[in-house]
């Protein structure tokens, strides 16, 4: 599902206007992207947290000239989901078995 598709759904639902429906999920991803950004996590209850997780710094080999290559410690977004929607999922896993 793109964000064009999120938004039409949520302008269906709420009764507001594409266009404000695309302007408000833009402004909720900015927020968890400035939030991520800090450093800090975001919670967003019955859904799940997204959280900064550091990778230390790596020393790779590259096969095709046999020579180490060091790979730089990053930051990624780990994504844990929340227990409403490990339910749900676990549901629709349960009811197409």
């Amino acid at each position: 599902m793109t964000k064009k598709e999120i938004a039409a759904k949520v302008a269906l639902r709420t009764g507001i206007t594409h266009k404000r429906a695309v302007a408000v999920i833009d402004q909720l991803l900015a927020e968890i992207k400035s939030s991520l950004a800090a450093g800090e996590k975001t919670e967003i209850r019955g859904f799940g947290v997204f959280k900064v997780r550091r990778t230390k710094r790596k020393v790779a080999r590259d096969l095709s000239t046999n020579t180490e290559i060091v790979i730089a410690p990053t930051r990624r977004v780990k994504f844990i989901p929340g227990k409403q929607m490990k339910e749900k999922l676990n549901r629709k896993l349960a009811a197409a078995e």
